[in-house]
């Protein structure tokens, strides 16, 4: 028998029976909000919380700048620049804060501020022509990036969200570009700002942006906009308990959306907990290495922010692959990483955490026995 062949570990589907935790707020009943179409999701997993119209598609105005911003970051380095071109400079003005010239340079990091406070039309197509070389191939890389992210009921047709017919979205779509979005700080930090400073090739110009939105006690992030095609819409991310919440409300009414996202906060706060499904102090199962049984544990709690109970969830263990020549030699040292323990909802992966060998173990000739097939057991 050769000690060349790979020993492939069985994977082990194992149900954690950990009880529900309790809430300790009563439950709110579901809202009923202003907007056409609403949406919230709880960032980590994109769960999906409320939804009134949530995969009906609409215009989204300038809440697509989130997209761009995000490419933005992805595909420049913060030394790169964005240079205003003359049809960068023919796009519809958002306002008059700044107003640029052709060859006018700025860098990737002051274009984000500008595109994502001052909502700069300009801006944004100069971006989609520095990245892609043209708006419509830029339009073909968000779409690209859109379908990555899970937001598959989109299309994109230009960089900053003015009218047309064919650029059109979903809440949830754009709750889910969002997700992705806010895992960069710098966009965090950019939809966060109500007043900065730039700098251009050109110009020193103050931005300042004011809403009601700001005042929310649990505001992290946001992005609005407005067409007359559109009306107002507004993606606004909260943090409350560590946990994020993102709120997408389209076709609705700047005095009445932050009254709807005050409302959906309270609903959505008052279901999603959360909810420790694997305590790393305490969680250990045997699986089976040749004849032997070997502990393992975790090395970090998983903790899953959800309006669900912890009897939805399953735990499966997938063990990697060992040596079969390093098992008889060295054995399986103590903490050595032996795979990962991934819970699921449904079929849906929501976390992960490596799963290590509690102890030392050693191998000897009776104990190399291939097992004739893989096994896999439920506990």
């Amino acid at each position: 028998m050769s000690k060349k062949l790979l020993l492939f570990f069985a994977t082990i589907f194992i149900l954690v029976a950990i009880l529900p935790i309790p809430s300790t707020q009563a439950s709110i009943k579901s809202p009923t909000v202003y907007s056409n179409k609403a949406i919230t999701i709880v960032a980590e997993t994109g769960e999906v919380v409320y939804s009134k119209k949530g995969n009906y598609r609409d215009f989204p105005a300038s809440t697509t700048k989130v997209l761009t911003g995000l490419l933005l970051l992805e595909k420049l380095k913060p030394t790169d620049t964005i240079t205003m071109t003359s049809r960068s400079l023919q796009e519809e003005r958002s306002n008059d804060q700044i107003i640029f010239k052709s060859g006018e340079k700025i860098t990737r990091d002051e274009a984000l501020k500008i595109l994502m406070l001052n909502s700069n039309n300009n801006i944004a197509y100069a971006i989609g022509q520095r990245i892609s070389g043209s708006v419509s191939k830029f339009a073909d890389l968000m779409n690209k990036r859109a379908k990555e992210l899970g937001a598959t009921n989109s299309h994109f047709a230009n960089a900053s969200g003015l009218p047309n017919s064919t650029h059109k979205t979903t809440a949830y779509d754009l709750a889910m570009i969002t997700r992705e979005a806010i895992k960069q700080p710098l966009m965090v930090k950019a939809m966060s700002l109500t007043k900065t400073y730039v700098k251009t090739s050109r110009q020193k110009v103050v931005l300042t942006k004011s809403s009601p939105i700001y005042s929310n006690p649990n505001f992290l992030a946001a992005k609005t906009g407005y067409t007359k095609a559109a009306k107002n819409t507004l993606i606004q991310a909260n943090k409350k308990n560590n946990i994020t919440l993102i709120h997408v409300v389209l076709r609705s009414d700047k005095d009445k959306y932050s009254n709807d996202i005050k409302l959906l906060d309270q609903y959505a706060y008052s279901k999603v907990k959360n909810i420790k499904l694997v305590d790393h102090s305490t969680w250990k199962t045997n699986v089976t290495v040749l004849n032997q049984r070997i502990e393992g544990k975790v090395q970090t709690d998983i903790v899953i922010p959800t309006a669900f109970s912890s009897s939805s969830f399953k735990t499966k263990i997938i063990q990697d692959p060992l040596n079969y020549e390093n098992l008889f030699s060295t054995g399986i040292l103590p903490l050595q990483n032996l795979g990962r323990v991934e819970v699921y909802l449904k079929s849906k992966k929501m976390k992960q955490t490596n799963f290590v060998s509690s102890n030392g173990y050693t191998f000897n000739g009776d104990d190399l026995v291939i097992p004739a097939s893989t096994q896999a057991s439920t506990y």
